[in-house]
């Protein structure tokens, strides 16, 4: 009780020091509620962090230490802007006011303010954007990198027997704490709150949707609390090891009944922990899940584990390939929009953890994405001979355009330097696709020539015996053979004239 008292006196001490007559006023009674709310709500904090490991509990309890550049901290105090209809304005009041009431904003000191704005959502509803970057403080901090999993991450010991079952946190940034340090800087203006003129300025306490930090302190977090949720492997009472071994196909469970027990454990001690288990997400386990982390997983009975995109997707990718093949045409290369390219890769290289095939392919976008740097070849690679770079400059020296600078003395290289130094950070409008781009989409277009999503296999059920017999690529000619059951299975031909170069270079 003492580090409680503590604590609140720390954040905000408005009992210090008060005559025991002004207690009863009107106006302290109101403060005092308030007041024994706010400790109750740190009393809790407490107590979830306690629940965690001794190791963790500062971190639960005051946020995750977040690296921060104190000399450029910034100084932000304009007003948001708030809907002028009186509708949206209402809306807009009640969704900020919710997160007031959690708990997530509280009063504090604050020294600068993050921003928020509203956008459409659903028709005529508004969705909530708050905004750490325009106010300065993301240029602060130093975010490390964050790891998610994707849909291989679970099929590492899945079969066709497995049963899949997923849970879902509610509210995900907002159930870890900020760093005490950085919310006097993470300021939130209330003032469209309270009646009257006056600004009232408040704090975010937890993570908020909008800051850097933010993901990589959320799956940090919630993978110390995974932890806690499996336990002890070794263990023999470890309850979660016990219903899982108990779900195993060895073990005769033909139904998801004691899988959803699984479940049901996991989300409880989510729940323990102080993170919210939103239970209107949980989903059944099931041989057939929906869609997760963008894939799909189906288990066919005595043929195998597969993995699929959504049909939605398969559509899209569809699309950007046909588009692009449509703008190709008949010619090699074209000149195409950098940013429609830059949209499109980055669809291509999400769909492309489903099916990883498609990779390899995405080079030809890459390639052509940066074809307007300097020090790239023909085909848009990097040019990393020594020789070549110098004998490109040499190159670059003789052209007679208003962007090249064409005398030797030291001060023009040093500028010629600096010039091309600045064309690197700002890509043109428009850019050459490269030589090999063509092909990369006539490869892709192969791949996603279905109707409906393909099916990558995982693991199969279904096991093959292939034995190899003559295998011959010498000159111009080639043959193999090979046994497959009672079959001898073969082939031979010749190298055509086109392959021939090809051939000498191997």
């Amino acid at each position: 009780m003492d580090m409680l008292q503590r604590t609140a006196i720390k954040n905000r001490p408005v009992l210090k020091g008060k005559d025991p007559a002004e207690l009863e006023s009107p106006s302290m009674v109101e403060l005092l509620v308030k007041e024994m709310d706010r400790v109750s709500s740190i009393a809790k904090e407490m107590l979830d962090a306690c629940r965690w490991p001794k190791r963790l509990w500062k971190t639960i309890r005051d946020g995750t230490k977040v690296f921060v550049d104190k000399s450029k901290l910034p100084k932000y105090m304009k007003h948001p802007s708030w809907p002028k209809d009186e509708d949206q304005h209402d809306k807009f009041k009640a969704k900020l006011k919710k997160v007031r009431d959690r708990k997530y904003i509280r009063p504090g000191y604050v020294r600068s303010l993050t921003g928020y704005f509203a956008v459409p959502k659903a028709g005529t509803d508004k969705r909530v954007v708050y905004d750490a970057t325009k106010c300065g403080l993301n240029d602060t901090v130093w975010a490390p990198n964050f790891f998610l999993p994707t849909v291989d991450s679970i099929l590492q010991n899945a079969c066709t027997l497995t049963w899949f079952g997923d849970i879902g946190l509610g509210e995900m940034f907002l159930n870890y704490f900020l760093d005490e340090e950085i919310r006097p800087y993470a300021g939130v203006d209330v003032s469209e709150l309270e009646e009257g003129n006056q600004r009232i300025f408040e704090q975010w306490i937890c993570t908020l949707m909008g800051f850097c930090c933010s993901p990589y302190i959320a799956t940090q977090t919630f993978a110390w609390g995974e932890e806690i949720i499996i336990g002890d492997l070794s263990d023999e009472d470890n309850t979660y090891l016990v219903l899982k071994t108990m779900t195993l196909p060895c073990r005769g469970c033909t139904n998801g009944t004691l899988s959803e027990n699984v479940c049901l454990l996991s989300s409880g001690l989510v729940n323990c922990l102080g993170q919210q288990d939103a239970a209107h997400k949980r989903r059944p386990p099931s041989k057939v899940p929906g869609a997760w982390a963008g894939s799909m997983c189906i288990s066919i009975d005595c043929v195998g584990l597969f993995v699929l995109s959504t049909q939605g997707k398969w559509d899209k990718a569809k699309g950007i390939i046909e588009n692009w093949t449509e703008a190709l045409g008949l010619d090699a290369r074209i000149s195409i929009n950098h940013k429609e390219m830059e949209q499109d890769v980055g669809f291509l290289c999400h769909i492309s953890r489903t099916y990883p095939k498609l990779f390899p392919y995405l080079k030809g976008f890459y390639n052509t994405l940066n074809s307007w740097r300097f020090g790239r070849d023909e085909d848009g690679s990097k040019i990393t001979s020594k020789t070549a770079l110098v004998e490109l400059l040499s190159e670059d020296r003789t052209k007679d355009d208003d962007s090249v600078i064409v005398t030797e003395s030291p001060a023009s290289r040093t500028g010629r330097r600096q010039e091309k130094s600045h064309s690197d950070s700002d890509p043109p409008s428009k850019v050459q696709t490269v030589g090999r781009f063509k092909f990369d989409v006539e490869a892709m277009s192969i791949l996603l020539k279905g109707e409906t999503p393909s099916l990558r296999l995982i693991r199969g059920e279904c096991i093959s015996k292939f034995t190899y017999g003559f295998e011959d690529a010498s000159g111009g000619g080639f043959g193999g053979s090979w046994v497959h059951g009672d079959a001898i299975i073969f082939r031979f031909g010749v190298w055509g004239s086109d392959m021939d170069m090809a051939l000498v270079v191997m």
